[in-house]
């Protein structure tokens, strides 16, 4: 009898056997000889964690190649097994799968091999059954020549006794080169020393510049720092000093915390230029010639206060001045004491020496904004351009608050606060907080906590009420905390009676439309396969987004359904797929009725 237990799965015909055939065997055998010492694809399920190869008995398999490639998608790491554990065999194995996912090629419950996504490893099946492992032929690899044409990684120590050519990139920890003058030395930890200069027409590339010395010279020419970050000068001194061919012109150093720029020539100025449309200006001058003073060359914005010394009529004054191109001034005077007893005024002065206009005003327990004549403890008079009026608490609380009292008592009826993370309306005492338009209330929030809308009271009837009311033809209830009976939203009809509600328990929601038998008369038994035979379910594409769906077509059920059927205000038809329910019921009552009967005759029949 013909067995197959060699390495190849080849038919070893017992002597004998297949008289007159023996030559189709031997032919197939030379076949899978060939298909042995050559290149098979084997395709792995997609996604799939494990995988088995099996070299089929004496017909071929692409797990017989000599160089065997794997194909397929994965998202994770997939456990090839070769049978059966009884080859013995050398073979290179491809991992040619997408997903980045490595291969685990295993025999046995010997050793195994990864192989990472796109590479290809020489392996040896050791074909010891059960126990079978799966050997790295090449994790060591001793060679005379070797020539990479690409990238060389080694993960491990490399040891060439002759010339190492690389045409791509090389990774190491360690490089010594040894030439009996040692040219080049390069230590373990990166340190690298020559023995002569270093000459490099195209540029140095150096991640840390030490100069053990105290001047860098350059004999001609500029000297640029080109850097990726930020430049750094650490001066143990505290002073970087600038020379003009050996003279000090300036320095910049740090005394006392202070950083301090010191031009050094005598009389020369400090300029801070830029470029105006193409134009280099001067856009700050502090003439040294004269004590320091600054000029600007146009327009200066402060963000802290603009002081002055000198006094004027009416006390301490400040002027912000605005010059204008052809030098006149545009000024802000601020005044205090003035001769209006108990009253302070913030002035805008068209020039100097010109009229005043009263921005802000203090009279007395009024203070006013736009106006010397306040008619309420604050009044506030605005242009077209105002923004009206702003609060701002301190920056510590990060809060501002707007409160309201009746009187002097201190008693506090309602505030307005603005925090940092909300803003809240307080009614603190118990009344109700009304919002109007046109001068009618058009909705308010009860002492009761109720929220109503389009009126002043909760519901007219119609049971208990949620925490939202809105008043029309159809009335919507919510309820933040659930009522005895779970529920949280109800819808009424005319304000008078609830026909649906929504209700909640711990795990669920429940949607509810009013059922009770106290609110129907019964006129009979509803349709079941009559209509559900008629109906038309089709698939389609909606088409304002192309998205693909199943249902029914309401003009088709209008006839068949007409209660499911209504129109909206678009003149669109509308399905009320609950409608529906009934009859799909009471076809599955009708069904049943049926399958009893059938078998019943089924039972009489045997």
């Amino acid at each position: 009898m013909a067995t197959y237990v060699n390495d190849l799965r080849l038919k070893e015909i017992a002597t004998g056997d297949e008289s007159g055939t023996w030559g189709t065997s031997t032919n197939t055998n030379l076949e899978l000889i060939g298909e042995a010492l050559g290149f098979g694809t084997e395709a792995i399920t997609t996604n799939a964690d494990t995988h088995t190869t099996t070299v089929a008995d004496g017909s071929t398999d692409p797990g017989r190649a000599m160089y065997l490639k794997y194909t397929g998608t994965l998202d994770s790491a997939c456990t090839i097994t070769i049978a059966p554990n009884t080859i013995s065999r050398m073979q290179f194995i491809e991992n040619g799968t997408t997903g980045s996912q490595n291969i685990i090629i295993s025999q046995g419950t010997g050793a195994n091999v990864t192989i990472p996504a796109g590479d290809t490893k020489a392996v040896y099946l050791d074909g010891a059954g059960a126990g079978a492992a799966v050997v790295d032929a090449f994790a060591s690899l001793n060679t005379v020549d070797l020539k990479v044409e690409d990238d060389l990684t080694v993960t491990d120590d490399a040891s060439v006794g002759g010339d190492l050519l690389v045409s791509g990139e090389v990774q190491t920890a360690n490089i010594g080169f040894t030439d009996g003058d040692n040219a080049i030395t390069i230590s373990d930890g990166g340190g690298t020393s020559f023995a002569q200069k270093i000459t490099a027409d195209a540029g140095i590339d150096i991640d840390n510049f030490n100069i053990d010395g105290t001047t860098l010279a350059l004999s001609s020419g500029d000297f640029t720092l080109d850097v990726a970050g930020d430049i750094v000068f650490d001066a143990g001194g505290a002073d970087i000093k600038l020379n003009d061919d050996g003279t000090a012109v300036a320095e910049i150093n740090l005394t006392g915390g202070n950083l301090i720029l010191n031009c050094l020539t005598s009389n020369e100025d400090f300029l801070v230029k830029g470029n105006d449309g193409g134009s280099t200006i001067d856009a700050l001058v502090l003439d040294m010639s004269e004590a320091g003073a600054a000029i600007f060359n146009n327009t200066i914005s402060l963000n802290g206060i603009l002081t002055s010394n000198a006094n004027g009529t009416g006390g301490t004054k400040a002027t912000l001045a605005d010059f204008t191109s052809s030098g006149s001034i545009r000024s802000i005077l601020l005044k205090g004491a003035e001769n209006t007893a108990n009253q302070v005024f913030l002035d805008v002065v068209k020039d100097i020496n010109g009229s005043e206009t009263t921005l802000f005003s203090i009279a007395d327990t009024s203070i006013g904004i736009g106006t010397t004549s306040p008619n309420a403890s604050l009044d506030v008079v605005s242009d077209s351009s105002a923004n009206g009026i702003e609060i701002r608490g301190r920056s510590a609380d990060n809060i501002s608050q707007l409160t309201f009292e009746s009187n002097d008592s201190g008693t506090t009826y309602s505030q307005l606060q603005s925090l940092s993370t909300e803003l809240k309306v307080k009614a603190i005492a118990n009344i109700p907080m009304s919002f109007f338009t046109n001068n009618t209330e058009s909705m308010r929030v009860t002492t009761a906590h109720k929220f109503v809308v389009g009126d002043t009271t909760a519901l007219n009837g119609g049971g208990a009420l949620g925490s939202f009311v809105f008043s029309g033809s159809q009335g919507v209830f919510i309820s933040t905390v659930a009522q005895s009976t779970g529920e949280v939203m109800g819808f009424v009809h005319q304000k008078t009676s609830v026909v649906g509600t929504i209700a909640i328990n711990s795990s669920s929601t429940a949607y509810n439309t009013s059922s009770d038998a106290r609110l129907k008369d019964v006129t009979g038994e509803a349709r079941g396969l009559d209509v559900i035979n008629k109906l038309n379910p089709v698939s389609y594409n909606w088409k304002v987004d192309g998205k693909e769906d199943e249902g029914l077509i309401a003009q088709e059920c209008e006839d068949i359904v007409p209660n499911a059927i209504t129109k909206n205000s678009s003149d669109y038809y509308e399905m009320d797929y609950s409608k529906l329910v009934v009859h799909l019921v009471k076809g599955m009552q009708e069904q049943q009725e049926q399958i009893e009967q059938l078998k019943t005759e089924i039972q009489t029949l045997q």
